[in-house]
């Protein structure tokens, strides 16, 4: 938390033009990072985000054969991980570079 809080008194010394510049060149890092956290403390630690947790939902390895709930193994939270979070990143990235191809291309 002191790290964010430095972070963001860093930013504000910037002048305006510079925070804007900072937030749209780094808004995906900074997106990445943060839900990764998200993914890290809600379902890693406890194979429920806070929404399911509310209903008393959680994620479970279904193909068992045991009738009691069997959490996922660490390979699957990762794969799953890997995928919600790395994947939703690499979708932004992507979409950054096409959009800034197609304004490229406009210009020419």
């Amino acid at each position: 938390m002191v790290h964010l809080y430095k972070l963001d008194m860093a930013v504000q010394v910037l002048t305006p033009s510079a925070q804007s510049h900072f937030r749209e060149d780094w808004s995906a890092e900074i997106a990445l990072g943060l839900r990764a956290i998200l993914f890290k403390l809600s379902i890693w630690d406890h194979n429920t985000t806070y929404g399911a947790a509310l209903q008393n939902l959680r994620y479970a390895d279904s193909r068992t054969s045991r009738q009691t709930y069997a959490a996922p193994s660490r390979w699957q939270k990762g794969l799953y991980g890997l995928f919600a979070v790395g994947g939703r990143y690499a979708w932004v990235k992507w979409e950054d570079w096409l959009s800034a191809r197609e304004n490229t291309i406009n210009e020419v």
